[in-house]
């Protein structure tokens, strides 16, 4: 997995969350296709969605469109050397009045085939 760049997500005009980009490969993408897979197969909906594969690293309140764009010029350039994955952990949130609260639900080891 290789980081490179950041970016926010909103909510109308509401930012809510800071992230670092995770450089779309092969394997990150089949393991996104067999996860939707698995989630319609369950019922779930609201699956098209554009993947945007991110790590979060802020929640935001009452934070300033005009804040954010100077942390994103701040910190665009942010790159990290590529790291090897050896599992994915699926998580669950719930947002409550004080604090997220995240909960794991399943751990899976990652196979690696080959070295990106």
């Amino acid at each position: 997995m290789k980081f490179s760049g950041v970016g926010y997500f909103k909510t109308g005009k509401n930012i809510h969350s800071l992230w670092a980009r995770v450089e779309a490969n092969d394997g990150l993408l089949t393991l996104f296709k067999q996860i939707k897979a698995v989630l319609r197969e369950d019922g779930m909906r609201d699956l098209n969605r554009k993947f945007v594969p991110h790590v979060n690293l802020a929640r935001l309140k009452r934070t300033s469109a005009t804040e954010v764009s100077q942390w994103l010029a701040r910190n665009d350039s942010f790159r990290m050397p590529l790291m090897i994955v050896g599992s994915f952990e699926l998580f669950e949130s719930y947002i409550s009045k004080s604090a997220p609260i995240y909960t794991s639900i399943q751990k899976y080891p990652l196979v690696l085939e080959k070295l990106v």
